[in-house]
């Protein structure tokens, strides 16, 4: 019975300590809930503006000449699509949505005269290439280079985009050796007056490359080329 206060004390004391653990750890695992709620809160809330970010930017490319209208043809399924030509036949072939016709007196192309197709891009058909950009702050130009439009309409969109901060990445298409040295040099000038813009990154891609699918049709190595590129996009 003479220990019985000291017992009581004891007992006391042990609730205590129990007590005092029980709500500590409850305390920890409430702390412990609330942040990985919050956190996966946090995760979702990212999650959606991502998706919202992406809805209101979709990749957008823009195929300029007759090799760049080609390709931006096939890719035009998976992205929303632009192809821009002189050449009015040739352009109204396409199975793309949005097209812009550099209008010339014969409706044709510029053949191997670059400066002929930087000229073709006037103030009326930037007003329609900011159009389908419209809140896109990066878009993809696809050309086949050395030829009149494929050359010079590029040079001329780019330096125009460029020029607005738009981020731009050129997608382009080198001749075959075989073409000859005036269209090579006139692909080659093409790079070296893109790579002094601001804002532009450039792939470069050979048409030699093909060499190596001579065994397959001409269709065949085209859609391997064209599937190379999607890539890229």
């Amino acid at each position: 019975m003479d220990n019985l206060p000291n017992i009581i004390i004891i007992n006391f004391f042990i609730f205590l300590f129990l007590y005092i653990l029980y709500k500590g750890l409850k305390s920890i695992y409430q702390d412990f809930k609330n942040i990985y709620y919050l956190r996966i809160k946090t995760y979702f809330i990212k999650k959606q503006k991502n998706q919202e970010h992406a809805d209101t930017e979709k990749k957008k490319v823009i195929g300029i000449g007759g090799g760049g209208s080609n390709i931006v043809e096939f890719l035009s399924k998976q992205y929303e699509s632009l192809i821009i030509n002189s050449d009015k036949r040739a352009l109204e072939q396409k199975k793309v949505k949005n097209k812009i016709h550099l209008e010339k007196p014969d409706n044709l192309g510029c053949g191997a005269n670059e400066k002929c197709g930087f000229s073709l891009i006037t103030d009326e058909v930037l007003s329609q290439i900011d159009n389908f950009i419209d809140k896109n702050l990066s878009i993809t130009l696809i050309a086949t280079l050395g030829g009149g439009v494929g050359s010079g309409s590029t040079k001329a969109v780019a330096e125009y985009l460029s020029n607005k901060n738009i981020l731009v990445k050129c997608i382009l298409v080198k001749p075959f050796s075989w073409e000859g040295s005036k269209k090579i040099n006139r692909a080659n000038e093409t790079i070296e007056f893109l790579n002094q813009l601001k804002n532009v990154s450039i792939i470069e891609i050979s048409n030699d490359e093909l060499k190596s699918f001579e065994h397959l049709s001409i269709k065949e190595s085209s859609n391997l080329l064209n599937n190379k590129i999607n890539l890229m996009v």
